[in-house]
């Protein structure tokens, strides 16, 4: 007995219904278990299948899971395993360090992602020194879904004839890729068939054999691009127009590259880093492109020679807003072959280089004398300067002393004040230590030369005080006088000798905010000019303004240079029958167009397109015979272009037969609102997140908006032949979340394209109804055909509910019935009556409150009424920013209903009760009567504002005169009046309340929990 282990003591039995009281993970909703499997790593993933029997073979069907792992961390061999029992499509896959002897194992991974719609894919083996690599396999091409793309150290195989591309693939990168032989025909097939492209990263890519084929990259959405490389492998680029970042770094001297037409391509981007080979002539010379978005700029050149330093100008010459410059001299352990002195340097001086310059680094310098001039005229020259970074080459014999190069340094005169020069060693470059600190290099005080001491009896010149306001950026002047009025903006001119003439070469020319100006002070602007302009906004309510005036005008800005970005134009109603000068096509930089109440020209035939538009804005304007082919051509000819407004635009010769077809691929933001039944199509937009609809025949537009997030579309517009476009959609809206609606409910067909929009909606959050019901009903609809629309994904996700204007028919209470017993997400249901409603909110809170409600959280908000002005058929749709001339002459009075931005909340009421309701009718009173106090105290304060005005106007005419006596030489006419634009505001959020908010509140909750004045309980139901 002694030897026996001893007894274990027995756990006491649990007691009944103890276990089925404990909670687990299997209680939680399965999208929150999906949701956890997806944030685990597939190693934990797959371990879960131990946690219980029903957890076993829940990975295999959790979407969202990423095979990824660290080198060494998971067995290559039982990969394949895995992915053959994983049942749903991969998200992302990457494996950075595949050995030599699992590569073939590679090839069984891409058979299964393939069939598994992998989106993000990442493949990296082990680097091999004789690049004898793995070529992977040919499924790669069969991985349609990719969004990603990463390869390094592999043989890309020839792609397939049948190869149709990666249709959503956004980044590419080959790292150490090699290609077989005349393979670059793969390499371009990739790219070209990759639409949505925006990254590629080409870094040692090379191909096998010895004859290279040329190749072209063409990607119209591409914004940054890197090719690095030891060769000149025959790339070249078409025109990528939404290129921002382009890094080409290939080492190879004797490449007959054309830099200037490469270089051309690359005129919009912000940040370049480039090569300049070493070459006997200035390879950049007939450079001629601007370089106006190019803020950071790294160089890989030299100062030996005077056609490197030629090459290095050009450039800089035409980057007149660069703020950092990165030199590194490459082939510094070579003597200079040219002496150049500082007059050469001195020649190479314009008025726009280094205006905006802000930090300069010059790295492996072995700061011999080009070296140093340049240095040296970069000091001086730099106005806006801060740091100056030089790294000096230690490694080279030929260096010059750090000591004399620091003494020699400090003596260079430098324009601006607070510039400081640091000097460092190159291996703290490389390091990338840029800290500043004394113990990696010595600091440059800022010593500069002091005065010669003035000859006896001369007296000393004091010069003129500096000019702060002149030495802003320019873009920061122009913002600045761009808010002035131009006569003010003109005035300027009195400040100082260097202000005579600064007004003439501003960027910006906005005479928006210019009212009392004639046609005359239009034409003496642009005739006065000394620079190309980057923006004119102009808008006119003279009604004595000739139609030609504006010909001249577009006609003296296409001669003035180019490079024209913004241009608006707001006419008059009565021009709408006047063509605009055709030379409005000739403006390619244009980046935003806005026409108000004019007429377009045709599209000539000739027309290349605007390659940088981004914004279209066209209002009342009337497009020429076959009006929708030429605003068809006119938007396929921008490919950047990402918002498109087109509200009351006639398309003269177009009817509803009409086959154009509108095609934009990088849409985002789309607006039709025409009022006439018009042909037309459109392509699939991949971008578009935004649209808005209005209008006969445009439910067909739907079919190219699949991806839409918020969509408003006036389904009491619709034609009743439109119902059956709806039905037959081949597709959900799998991304839309907000939806606006226009509807009539006394007409049956509007009905049911509302429940068509609904359940092609699986995902819907948050439902916005405008109704616009007018009439008799045509079919007083129930309860069966209600139930007879439903399907099961309708209102899933449907969390917030506003409807406005609502009548309180039959239909109305229908609907908001079917929506409050079937959304089980809902949180929040608004109500705001129509102003002609026959029903009152008790009346409405009465029959609301007997409604089944499927959301224990649904609370219903009553808002009051809409007032009279917002039975606009417009209101809350399509948000107008100019009005039309009819309306400069209607001047508003009286006073403003309550506030609309902040409208006040109300304590909840208990709808049952009487004596609560006449409450509510008591704080409607009350509510009135603080609306006129409000109104009485606005009125006094607006009263004591002009007293003030009065005196400010008489303060400003005295400044005026004073001016005016001191220089008698400008002329400045008076202002006349001003010309206040009135705006809609089309905020959904904003209704105007004539009543209090009375909030009803969901059947679970009840006052005991809640604010005073709450509701009580009662058998019929809580509000």
């Amino acid at each position: 007995m002694e030897g026996s282990p001893p007894r274990r003591k027995l756990r006491p039995p649990s007691p009944p219904g103890s276990a089925a009281a404990q909670p687990s993970l299997d209680c939680l909703p399965s999208e929150i278990l999906e949701n956890i499997v997806a944030r685990l790593g597939i190693r934990e993933a797959v371990r879960t299948s131990a946690v219980s029997r029903a957890w076993r073979r829940r990975w295999e069907a959790s979407p969202g899971l990423s095979f990824e792992w660290d080198r060494g961390e998971v067995d290559p061999a039982i990969v394949a395993t895995v992915l053959a029992r994983y049942s749903r499509p991969v998200a992302s896959f990457r494996s950075g360090w595949v050995e030599r002897e699992h590569s073939a194992v590679t090839d069984e991974w891409l058979v299964f992602l393939a069939g598994r719609s992998v989106e993000s894919l990442t493949l990296g083996f082990a680097e091999f020194d004789d690049r004898r690599f793995h070529t992977i396999h040919s499924a790669m091409f069969s991985c349609r879904e990719l969004t990603e793309l990463y390869l390094e150290n592999c043989r890309l195989p020839a792609a397939p004839s049948g190869f149709l591309g990666f249709p959503n693939l956004t980044t590419l990168s080959l790292t150490m890729v090699n290609l077989p032989e005349h393979g670059e025909s793969t390499l371009e097939a990739m790219i070209s068939l990759s639409p949505l492209l925006e990254w590629l990263d080409l870094r040692s890519v090379c191909t096998d054999g010895n004859q290279m084929d040329e190749w072209v990259i063409r990607a119209p959405n591409l914004m940054h691009l890197t090719i690095e490389s030891d060769y000149d492998y025959l790339w070249r680029v078409e025109e990528l127009p939404s290129l921002q970042t382009a890094t080409v770094k290939v080492d190879d001297d004797s490449t007959d590259r054309d830099l200037v037409q490469l270089l051309t391509c690359f005129s919009q981007v912000s940040m370049l880093v480039l090569h300049l080979p070493a070459t006997e002539d200035n390879a950049l010379d007939g450079l001629s492109c601007s370089f106006e978005k190019l803020k950071n700029l790294t160089l890989h050149a030299n100062f030996r020679s005077v056609s490197s330093i030629l090459c290095i100008f050009s450039l800089l010459t035409r980057c007149p807003n660069i703020g950092v410059l990165d030199i590194e001299i490459m082939g510094s352990e070579f003597p200079q072959n040219d002496e150049i002195d500082k007059e050469f340097f001195n020649t190479l001086e314009t008025n726009d280089l280094f205006t905006n310059l802000d930090d300069i680094t010059l790295r492996n310098a072995p700061c011999l004398s080009n070296d140093m001039h340049f240095i040296e005229f970069v000091l001086s020259r730099a106005r806006l300067l801060s740091k100056f970074w030089v790294f000096r080459d230690d490694s080279n014999s030929l260096s010059k002393p750090s000591e004399e190069a620091v003494i020699e340094i400090a003596k260079y005169r430098r324009a601006s004040p607070k510039s400081r020069v640091f000097f460092r060693s190159m291996e703290v470059s490389e390091r990338g230590e840029r800290n500043g600190t004394a113990d990696s290099g010595e600091e440059m005080a800022d010593v500069q030369s002091p005065p010669p001491p003035p000859a006896s009896g001369q007296r000393r010149r004091v010069g003129p005080a500096p000019d702060a306001l002149g030495s802003l950026p320019l873009d920061v002047l122009d913002n600045i006088l761009s808010r002035l009025h131009i006569h003010d903006v003109v005035r300027t001119s009195a400040l100082s000798r260097a202000w005579r003439r600064r007004w003439e070469s501003l960027p910006t020319v906005d005479l928006t905010r210019s009212p009392g100006i004639n046609a005359s002070d239009v034409d003496a602007l642009l005739l006065r000019r000394t620079a190309p302009a980057r923006s004119f906004r102009l808008a006119t309510r003279d009604r004595s303004w000739s139609p030609t005036a504006f010909h001249d005008w577009l006609l003296r800005l296409s001669r003035g240079g180019g490079g024209l970005r913004d241009l608006e134009l707001t006419l008059r109603y009565t021009y709408t029958k006047i063509k605009l000068n055709s030379c409005l096509f000739s403006f390619r930089e244009l980046t935003s167009l806005r026409l108000h109440c004019c007429g377009l020209p045709h599209v000539p035939t000739e027309f290349a397109g605007f390659p940088n538009l981004k914004t279209m804005y066209l209002s009342v304007v009337k497009v020429q015979r076959h009006g929708g082919r030429g605003l068809a051509t006119l938007i396929a000819a921008s490919p950047v272009l990402q918002e498109v407004t087109l509200i009351d635009v006639v398309l003269i010769g177009d009817g509803p037969d009409e086959d154009w077809v509108i095609r934009a691929s990088n849409l985002r933001k789309l607006t039709i609102a025409l009022g006439s039944e018009y042909g037309g199509r459109m392509e699939d937009l991949p971008r578009l997140e935004e649209c808005c609809l209005f209008g006969l025949n445009y439910a067909k537009y739907l079919t190219g908006m699949a991806r839409v997030t918020k969509l408003t579309f006036y389904c009491n517009c619709m034609l009743s032949t439109e119902v059956d476009m709806l039905e037959r959609l081949p597709f959900l809206f799998e991304n839309l979340r907000s939806l606006v609606l226009g509807v009539n409910f006394c007409i049956l067909s509007h009905i049911l394209a509302t429940f068509c929009l609904l359940r092609s909606a699986p995902v819907l959050e948050e439902l916005d109804v405008w109704v616009f019901s007018d009439g008799t009903q045509e079919m007083k609809t129930d309860d069966e055909f209600f139930d007879a629309q439903w399907v099961n994904h309708m209102f899933a996700k449907l969390h917030v509910v506003r409807m406005k204007k609502v009548s309180c028919l039959c239909n109305e209470m229908l609907l908001i019935e079917f929506i409050l017993s079937k959304a089980r997400a809902l949180r929040v249901l608004s109500l705001t009556l129509a102003s002609n409603s026959q029903f009152s909110i008790k009346e409405a809170i009465t029959d609301i409150t007997e409604y089944p409600r499927a959301s224990p959280d649904a609370q219903v908000i009553f808002a009051g009424r809409e007032p009279e002005c917002a039975n606009d058929e417009w209101n809350g749709f399509v948000d107008l920013s100019a009005e039309l001339s009819d309306l400069e002459d209607i001047q508003t009075s009286g006073r403003r209903s309550l506030d609309t931005v902040n409208p006040r909340r109300r304590q909840r009421l208990n709808g049952e009760s009487v004596a609560q309701l006449q409450q509510l009718e008591e704080q409607l009173l009350e509510l009135e009567k603080e609306e006129e106090e409000h109104h009485m105290r606005r009125m006094q304060a607006l009263n004591e504002m002009d007293q003030e005005s009065e005196n400010v106007f008489r303060h400003q005419e005295y400044i005026i005169s004073t001016i005016e006596n001191v220089h008698r030489g400008t002329p400045v006419d008076p202002v006349d009046n001003v010309a206040a634009d009135v705006q809609v505001d089309s905020r959904e959020d904003h209704a105007t309340l004539d009543a209090a908010d009375a909030h009803v509140g969901s059947a679970t909750k009840n006052v005991a929990n809640g604010a005073p004045n709450g509701f009580a309980d009662s058998p019929e139901g809580h509000i």
